[in-house]
């Protein structure tokens, strides 16, 4: 009777018990554990009955099973737990169905009773802050000052009109900005004002997905402020 003690060989096949290896060709794969438990009881049952296998072996090996076990159902669990999160964070998320956020974006929208609104996103103590709004054929439509500030988000908001007091049709309208920082002139990147249409879920990382108007989806984590 062949003795069978760390290998098991069939079809030109090896199996490694200890390493949870197969190999096949060259190649290599993880073994699941239904794939250990065949070759275990295979093992037992083509043992010798004159030498017995090694017991301290057997006691080794079935503890890589529960390990193994273990591990399969703590990524099954943690799995779960991550479905669950994200489950809930769109949940939570819904709830900005129909607010209006402000998203790092070189464009706003002009709304009808409503004007333009955004941000500015500064880097420092800045001076002389310049916006510059400008309608999709690049005319300069309306210019804003806002002086000094310091580091963080400057809001800005625009009635709409040109300079003769017309109402601008609505449309979404280029904006940008540039300061003086340290006595030199810089552009600080902008961010417009947008509707949240809808909430949905990536389905390959879990991440929360906001559909807005005009820009289509975007990543909660863009988000700069929920007005």
């Amino acid at each position: 009777m062949t003795i069978i003690k760390d290998s098991l060989s069939s079809d030109g096949m090896g199996y490694d018990l200890n390493g949870m290896k197969s190999e096949a060709q060259g190649g290599k794969k993880e073994l699941s554990k239904d794939d250990f438990m065949t070759i275990f009881l295979t093992q037992m049952r083509m043992q010798s009955p004159l030498k017995p296998y090694d017991s301290a072996q057997m006691l080794q090996q079935m503890s890589m099973l529960t390990s193994l076990t273990a591990t399969e159902e703590l990524q099954k669990t943690i799995q779960s737990l991550g479905m669950s999160i994200s489950k809930s964070q769109v949940m939570s998320a819904s709830q900005l169905i129909g607010k209006k956020v402000q998203i790092p974006s070189g464009v706003s929208p002009l709304v009808t009773g409503e004007g333009l609104s955004g941000s500015v996103i500064l880097p420092g103590e800045v001076s002389d802050v310049t916006i510059t709004i400008k309608d999709k054929d690049g005319k300069v439509v309306k210019t804003i000052n806002k002086g000094s500030s310091g580091s963080g988000v400057l809001d800005f908001d625009w009635d709409g009109k040109d300079a003769d007091g017309n109402d601008l049709k609505p449309d979404f309208y280029k904006i940008s900005a540039i300061a003086t920082m340290d006595g030199k002139k810089i552009d600080v990147p902008t961010a417009g004002t947008f509707k949240v249409g809808s909430v949905a879920m990536n389905p390959t990382n879990g991440a929360v997905i906001l559909n807005v108007d005009g820009l289509g989806g975007v990543d909660m984590g863009e988000i700069i402020k929920i007005l």
